[in-house]
């Protein structure tokens, strides 16, 4: 493989091929073939990024639209612990974490390696992701984006909703009554879950995040299956103004997955949000025995 040659490549070791459907996009997609590969290099992250697109380029890449098949697709997705951006990388790769496509391969080559920003390996990323059904808890944009974003979901996708709702407030004391009264259960308004049940594995969206993640370790509430598999974070941005900064782009303070997302185009977002819950348990099947197959290319 041409990566491998690369002067600056010191070692290359690469995951099984696996095929996939494909997620997003227009209709009448062929299957997709993905792989990953973990590569040892003295090459920046901007050289990494030159590296794999002339790489695309040489095998006859055409960028045409978002999501359309293509001849070939090479993506940085981690860069050890590096954590930033620039207005033509940012890492860790910010949707990777909903895509079984990405993941599948990426834990056969790297199950070890974690994610600097909340500390999961790439292993327990995709166990969790297969552990209950796709869902995503909404971040950020404010509430009425995040309540669109929802609704439209729901309407086009028939994805199961998860509402914040609030607790009833407490009674106002309009006289004295006779003896003492407890006060244990005069609760100021709290945020509360929507209980909302739904059948097994039936993807779901949440306009809020559950307090449960923040109190409970990241083990248990993974197995719980009214935990959402990922925090999606959403930023308003127009087309001049995208994140600004690693600081807003990774928050501190979490220790759970993330999607995150630029939102200047709701009926994009939109379709985003879909295709993240689509891919999250996406058909992934090896074909190949090992790894090997990149030195045959």
């Amino acid at each position: 493989m041409a990566i491998a040659r690369h002067p600056d490549v010191l070692a290359m070791r690469c995951s099984r091929i696996f095929t996939t459907p494909p997620v997003g996009g227009p209709s009448g997609q062929s299957i997709f073939f993905n792989a990953a590969a973990v590569i040892e290099t003295t090459l920046s992250t901007a050289g990494v990024l030159n590296l794999l697109q002339q790489t695309e380029q040489d095998l006859g890449r055409v960028r045409k639209q978002r999501w359309d098949q293509r001849s070939i697709d090479l993506d940085v997705v981690l860069y050890g612990d590096f954590v930033g951006a620039s207005l033509q990388l940012k890492l860790p790769h910010p949707r990777y974490t909903a895509r079984g496509f990405v993941l599948a391969p990426a834990q056969d080559v790297a199950g070890d390696w974690r994610d600097p920003r909340f500390g999961w390996t790439l292993r327990q990323l995709y166990e969790h992701l297969q552990a209950a059904a796709p869902s995503v808890a909404l971040v950020g944009g404010g509430s009425e984006l995040r309540s669109e974003i929802c609704n439209q979901l729901s309407a086009q996708h028939g994805i199961a909703i998860r509402r914040h709702t609030a607790s009833p407030p407490a009674m106002s004391i309009i006289g004295h009554a006779p003896g003492t009264v407890a006060a244990a259960n005069q609760t100021p308004p709290a945020a509360q879950t929507a209980n909302i049940s739904t059948p097994d594995n039936t993807p779901w969206v949440a306009d809020f995040v559950p307090e449960a993640i923040a109190t409970t370790s990241p083990e248990i509430a993974s197995r719980d299956p009214n935990m959402p598999r990922l925090i999606a974070r959403l930023h308003r941005t127009t087309p001049e103004t995208r994140w600004p900064s690693p600081q807003i782009i990774y928050r501190n303070g979490w220790n759970w997955p993330e999607y995150r997302l630029e939102v200047d185009d709701l009926p994009w977002a939109v379709s985003e949000v879909a295709a993240a819950i689509d891919s999250m348990q996406c058909e992934v099947h090896p074909i190949t025995p090992d790894g090997n197959w990149a030195s045959d290319t």
